[in-house]
């Protein structure tokens, strides 16, 4: 539970740019082994560059699922859809049919 405590405390914001820090250095690594392609950097990317490049995600995927927990729905889905497209129908426009 402690751990839990600290990344809410210090937030999505700080989780994001861990994700981006380790994002970039697996990327680092992983250029390294394409300029340099003898066996010793190609082992370091597909091993140490994979490895923080999942650790990146995770943390990426933590902060998305916190950030989400964090926010409380303030409009339910229909109405929501409905200020984000508008009305499907003119209602000034369309008149039922007498059928």
């Amino acid at each position: 539970m402690k751990l839990y405590t600290r990344l809410v405390q210090r937030g999505v914001p700080a989780l994001i740019r861990l994700a981006c820090v380790l994002a970039l250095i697996a990327l680092g690594l992983v250029c390294w082994s394409v300029l340099n392609p003898r066996p010793l950097p190609v082992i370091f990317a597909m091993s140490l560059g994979h490895a923080i490049g999942g650790a990146a995600f995770v943390c990426y995927l933590l902060a998305v699922v916190l950030d989400a927990g964090q926010r409380s729905p303030t409009v339910s889905a229909p109405q929501a859809s409905e200020q984000a497209t508008g009305p499907l129908v003119d209602s000034a426009k369309h008149k039922p049919s007498d059928s």
